[in-house]
């Protein structure tokens, strides 16, 4: 916007429209005003790479945390209970009750099969005993790992939002929800 007598830029811009106003923004209002175009579904980032080159695949990534929303960014997810069909909140909540989708079965040749997932709410313990609510049978985590391109970490836990897979699952198929046995759900 102009002054009325000299011409001058004025300072009372939001930083929305600092550039359109020919100033160049901070590179940090900049960012801020791209997650929050994403956040309100008001543009999408399309990046490109090649993992055959390992061509922007770094920038994809930065870009994935900077832009793309975190599990607490997002509305809870809805489940059902399996006994009543009662809506249930599944909050990224790593104290809640466990709430895990598994996406992926697979079969590696040198670890057996693995259960891929992703953790919607609570945490996922190495040894401990879920229950598979699309079937009512319980099953027990052996081994857990996070999966990276070319190895596998073996780890005690994962929390609310993070991907994993398990080993040794023998009943869970693909689109199974495994859960607290105190607090059933099933997710979609």
């Amino acid at each position: 916007m102009r002054g009325a007598q000299d011409g001058a830029l004025k300072v009372s811009v939001t930083n929305d429209e600092v550039h359109l106003e020919g100033v160049d923004p901070a590179p940090s209002a900049l960012l801020a005003a791209i997650r929050r175009a994403v956040l309100g579904h008001k543009v999408v980032p399309v990046l490109c790479g090649s993992s055959l080159r390992n061509k922007g695949i770094q920038p994809l990534m930065d870009a994935v945390v900077a832009y793309l929303p975190s599990p607490l960014d997002i509305p809870p997810l809805v489940g059902t209970a399996p006994d009543t069909g009662q809506p249930v909140e599944c909050r990224a909540d790593p104290q809640g009750p466990t709430a895990a989708l598994a996406f992926k079965i697979a079969t590696d040749p040198y670890m057996g099969r693995l259960t891929y997932f992703r953790v919607y709410s609570g945490t996922v313990r190495r040894g401990e005993t879920l229950m598979n609510a699309t079937n009512g049978q319980r099953e027990r985590v052996g081994r857990l790992v996070r999966i990276h391109a070319d190895r596998r970490e073996d780890i005690d836990g994962l929390s609310a939002g993070d991907i994993g897979a398990i080993l040794g699952f023998r009943i869970a198929a693909t689109g199974d929800t495994v859960c607290d046995a105190r607090s059933p759900v099933r997710l979609e």
